[in-house]
């Protein structure tokens, strides 16, 4: 089995089997890891220690639900490391992240939830906004362009009937001059 069980670089590969790197159908929450159908037939659920394990289909499981550890230390993941955008264990801020900015998991976690709800709503504003376009600027434009044409004709009309009242009495005097 892949010695970080799914967890690589402090991050979660939930995406790829943690046996052959092809792409994951299940997920296991005692080994934290994702597998293929083939390994994880094959591999995961013949192993002894495994037996008892709860398996998932890999499209039910909520990512930010499962603890992750660190790979290295086999600690939980507690800090988000800034300079380096991922996660890291109590272990490796003295280590590998020795200097970097720092914020606590769960406050990233709070800051990523209040994002996604913000996306959220601006999603749903667009949506109606959407909706809104589609249901009634879109059939009125037809009908608003066809008043505009007669708008024009009408004016174009009128115009021409304007023209032709002033040509006939200018021609009208000139005759009158003339006789």
């Amino acid at each position: 089995m892949n010695k970080d069980c799914g967890v690589t670089l402090a991050q979660t590969s939930f995406r790829k089997c943690g046996f052959c790197d092809k792409n994951a159908v299940f997920f296991c929450y005692q080994c934290k890891a994702a597998f293929c159908q083939l390994c994880g037939a094959n591999y995961h659920d013949k192993l002894p220690v495994s037996k008892d394990h709860s398996v998932k289909d890999l499209k039910s499981v909520n990512p930010s639900a499962v603890q992750l550890v660190c790979s290295e230390h086999k600690d939980e993941y507690m800090y988000y490391c800034v300079s380096c955008k991922t996660l890291v264990c109590s272990s490796c801020v003295t280590t590998a992240h020795t200097g970097h900015e720092m914020s606590e998991a769960d406050e990233i976690k709070k800051i990523a939830r209040s994002k996604l709800f913000n996306m959220k709503e601006k999603l749903h504003r667009l949506s109606k906004l959407v909706e809104t376009t589609k249901s009634v600027h879109i059939p009125n434009s037809d009908e608003e362009s066809e008043d505009a044409i007669t708008s024009i004709r009408t004016i174009e009309n009128d115009l021409h009937n304007i023209i032709k009242t002033k040509a006939d009495i200018k021609t009208h005097e000139i005759e009158d001059k003339q006789n």
